[in-house]
């Protein structure tokens, strides 16, 4: 029942204890100053940190429309769809996400991300991009709000206002340059298909009238032989299949309609665009290459719901955090040297004991 109560014995431990720490106040008090000093000094002389801060949302439908020309109605066969609100913000984040597409931002800026910029190999100059897309820029999303926000942080307050923006601007580009080069080679390997096609279309016609130019050349031959010059065959020969029969009756027709047949027959092997499907082709090759020489415009393609500015104050480092927890742990650590120092000399006193 007594272990309910403290003892005289701890009672005296305690007065003990308080009059020790009591008579090296002022080591005590000195050490906490010197921690307080120190971390005051170290707070005040590191390198700060300055945040600037950037709010996208989608663009409008009718920001986005100079974009999407009418003409290209016509590529909806293709498979290239049109730049739209959520597309062109995801494309322009992804940019921003990606380490190489950043490294290539940061190698042509006009003003240097990096003191030691000009010095870094391609290998360093990756992996510093890396730490600076992992550490410095984040980009995050409020589920109770439509704007995504996206921080970058640096020593200077100037350059990260001007990194930032200079980086949004710079994504938007690449996602309209992106595009406009995934049209122009959509378009090319459509044209390139269709020249493949009227060539086949044009080898196989002419083949057929060559053909049929042999069996008329034939027939005159033999027309010529015997001396017919008039037709003498009473009706027009009939074709096969499409194709004419062979030259055993032909030279009835006589040498004057033979040969006139194979003149134009002649021409028409000379210009194949006879073809209904090669004019078709070569129409809408021609309606390719007009597509494909419009020149899209070049801007904003994400609403900037708020533009970055310059910071006014460094987010980092707590010059008052850091002094008040200096203070503290100064204070603790003075008490227990004090503690240990004296306990120390109680033993060297007291070696029984």
């Amino acid at each position: 029942m007594s272990d309910n109560f403290t003892t005289p014995d701890a009672e005296t431990d305690l007065f003990e204890l308080i009059e020790t720490l009591w008579s090296e106040k002022i080591l005590i008090a000195g050490i906490t100053f010197v921690a307080g000093i120190l971390s005051a000094v170290y707070a005040f002389i590191a390198t700060p940190t300055f945040e600037a801060e950037i709010r996208l949302l989608p663009a409008e439908k009718t920001q986005l429309a100079q974009y999407n020309p009418v003409e290209y109605g016509a590529l909806s066969d293709l498979g290239i769809p049109g730049l739209n609100p959520e597309g062109a913000l995801k494309g322009t984040l992804d940019q921003i996400r990606s380490t190489a597409r950043v490294t290539e931002f940061v190698k042509n800026r006009d003003t240097k991300t990096f003191n030691d910029q000009v010095e870094l190999t391609e290998d360093e100059l990756f992996e510093a991009v890396a730490n600076l897309v992992s550490d410095a820029i984040s980009i995050s999303k409020d589920k109770n709000a439509p704007q995504t926000v996206i921080n970058f942080q640096h020593s200077e307050a100037v350059e990260s206002f001007r990194f930032l923006s200079d980086l949004i601007t710079w994504a938007q580009l690449e996602v309209q340059e992106q595009r406009v080069l995934d049209i122009r080679n959509t378009i090319e390997r459509k044209i390139e298909v269709n020249l493949l096609q009227i060539e086949r279309l044009t080898q196989t016609y002419e083949r057929r009238l060559n053909e049929d130019l042999a069996v008329l050349e034939e027939a005159l031959s033999i027309a010529i032989d015997l001396g017919i010059t008039s037709n003498q065959s009473g009706v027009f020969v009939a074709e096969g299949q499409g194709r004419l029969q062979e030259a055993n009756t032909l030279y009835l027709k006589g040498s004057n309609l033979l040969s006139a047949e194979i003149v134009a027959l002649k021409e028409r092997i000379s210009d194949s665009r006879f073809l209904r499907q090669v004019r078709l082709l070569e129409e809408q090759n021609q309606t390719l290459i007009d597509l494909k020489a419009i020149e899209l415009p070049v801007g904003e393609i994400v609403k900037i719901d708020k533009p970055a500015s310059v910071p006014r104050y460094a987010i980092g480092p707590n010059k008052k955090l850091i002094i008040v927890l200096a203070i503290v742990l100064g204070g603790m650590c003075a008490v227990l040297y004090v503690l240990i120092r004296n306990a120390i000399r109680s033993r060297q006193i007291n070696p029984r004991s």
